[in-house]
């Protein structure tokens, strides 16, 4: 007989996939507040078939199942709109998605570490624009540069970090 998860247990192991899960629909679908609907779906769905979950599978890839068919299901209502994507796309996406969890961490850490290493205004604009998810034309604004300035320092923020992640994680030569 299959062990059923308590909900205690079921909260704790969504909350650990949560990250995981949120990351791969943002990467899916650009518009913030879909992409926090199709999560609250994503976890309604996880709750009501906790009882078909195997224990003998890792809960994440479970998770994974349940947030392709969320996505389908999604791009099914959006089929109006242009770029939906197949059932095949998505699946190959969440695929390769999967393969590269055991990456994450170590990269989480590296652009942590990367970003603090930044010159000031490059750690501000980047701050402005991931985090506080402002336009370039409102980053100009708040720290007094033209728009094109805030894109040139976007662009040498982005390179400063994709170097620096490269030699921290041992995958280029550093100059």
């Amino acid at each position: 007989m299959e062990k059923q998860l308590t909900a205690e247990e079921l909260a704790q192991m969504w909350t650990a996939a949560l990250p995981a899960v949120v990351a791969f629909v943002r990467a899916e679908i650009r518009n913030r507040h879909d992409v926090e609907d199709v999560v609250q779906e994503i976890g309604h769905a996880v709750v009501k078939s906790a009882d078909r979950y195997d224990a003998e599978r890792p809960f994440l890839s479970w998770v994974f199942g349940v947030t392709r068919r969320q996505l389908l299901r999604y791009y099914r209502k959006q089929s109006s709109d242009r770029g939906v994507f197949s059932s095949e796309l998505v699946e190959g996406l969440a695929t390769a998605y999967e393969q590269l969890l055991p990456q994450i961490p170590a990269r989480r850490e590296a652009l942590d570490q990367c970003v603090e290493h930044l010159k000031s205004n490059q750690k501000v604009a980047i701050q402005l624009f991931y985090h506080d998810e402002l336009s370039q034309a409102e980053i100009a604004e708040e720290i007094g540069i033209t728009k094109s300035s805030v894109g040139v320092l976007l662009h040498r923020a982005r390179e400063n970090l994709k170097e620096c992640i490269r030699r921290r994680l041992g995958q280029g030569q550093s100059s």
